[in-house]
């Protein structure tokens, strides 16, 4: 039950990601892009070595 909330939890999260990115890059801020685009693969990384996937 817990895993599937923080399954869900994390989906919901990359998408909010993914969506604030691509406003980025429409708004052309690619110096932002790259160090948020940089952050999320951080986040990421851990999230998922911590969890043991």
């Amino acid at each position: 039950m817990l895993l599937k909330i923080l399954i869900y939890t994390t989906q919901n999260l990359l998408i909010l990601l993914i969506n604030m990115m691509i406003l980025l890059v429409h708004l052309g801020d690619l110096h932002h892009v790259q160090i948020y685009s940089y952050f999320v693969y951080l986040l990421i990384h851990k999230y998922l070595i911590h969890h043991g996937f």
